[in-house]
């Protein structure tokens, strides 16, 4: 199957979601002692406990959610959980992952600085655009490698024209498309109706399905098949991309086959993709400049 026949961004960070998570299990290891012969007013407390973690890591920066939660767990004031557990989650420091992606004012104003030397003019739109997938990809808890994250926007790049913006094939080339059993369109006008969309062009009702099903779409407001102009929602186009590329639908083939910490394989990582290796010496030179591009403009440590 070639480009043109999905962790969950909508989590507000990695690190929340793991240290919730952790904390959760915690609790409820609690209060099923608790349930069992505990009074209700230790139930209570625990309670209040959870209650006061959550809003914990509500503040406004990782640091001072990790902070505030240091603070309660070494002042006594979160008592029934196992104290040696949850200091333990509580002085990992989440400040210490490795930032990845330009996500304040000064990185953005250098990586786009570097990005005008490198590869050229970027409109204003698709420096917006390109903002919104840096969001994306920094809120990807599976995303660890910078690498990863290098060819990702040299791909995307290649097939939004440099726009960073989901395409949308025209109903004409769509028809293309028409009567092609092999990718499911068995209708009239299923050429059309599913023609390719994306961050990377799914085409044809077969995937379209494929992707609904996998994304747990069906049934819903964003059902691929009943909506596919969904599939160019920069949000749910960022889920199709990161699917293919993390399990290998398109070809047979996955990203970290190529990229890992200590290999990278630019060049040969468009079998990912399209094994017929279209334009995978450009996307592998301009993966390349937006990994020098990326560190760059990063933290030392992500280096």
């Amino acid at each position: 199957m070639s480009e043109e026949n999905l962790q969950n961004p909508e989590i507000e960070s990695p690190w929340k979601s793991w240290l919730l998570t952790a904390l959760t299990g915690l609790i409820g290891t609690a209060l099923g002692a608790i349930l069992q012969g505990y009074s209700t007013l230790q139930l209570e407390r625990q309670k209040f406990e959870f209650t006061l973690i959550q809003k914990t890591l509500e503040a406004p920066t990782q640091d001072q959610a990790a902070k505030q939660l240091i603070f309660l767990v070494n002042s006594g004031v979160i008592i029934s959980l196992d104290s040696e557990k949850l200091k333990k989650i509580a002085q990992t420091d989440p400040t210490q992952l490795p930032v990845l992606v330009p996500d304040t004012d000064t990185s953005r104003e250098t990586f786009f600085n570097n990005y005008a030397k490198e590869l050229g003019y970027l409109s204003p739109q698709g420096k917006a655009a390109l903002t919104q997938i840096f969001n994306f990809l920094g809120k990807d808890k599976d995303i660890r490698n910078i690498r990863h994250i290098a060819y990702i926007l040299a791909t995307i790049k290649y097939k939004t024209n440099n726009t960073y913006i989901p395409g949308i094939e025209s109903e004409e080339l769509g028809k293309q498309y028409e009567n092609r059993e092999d990718l499911g369109n068995d209708k009239p006008g299923d050429g059309s109706r599913y023609r390719g969309r994306g961050y990377i062009h799914i085409t044809g009702k077969e995937n379209y399905t494929k992707m609904s099903k996998v994304l747990n779409f069906q049934g819903t407001d964003n059902d691929l098949v009943q909506h596919p102009d969904k599939a160019a929602d920069p949000q749910i186009a960022y889920r199709i991309l990161m699917y293919n590329l993390n399990t290998g639908y398109f070809t047979g083939r996955k990203l970290s086959e190529f990229i890992t910490d200590n290999n990278v394989d630019y060049l040969n990582a468009r079998q990912v993709i399209d094994r017929k290796f279209d334009r995978a010496t450009e996307i592998a030179n301009n993966a390349q400049k937006f990994e020098m591009i990326l560190r760059e403009s990063l933290p030392k440590k992500t280096n």
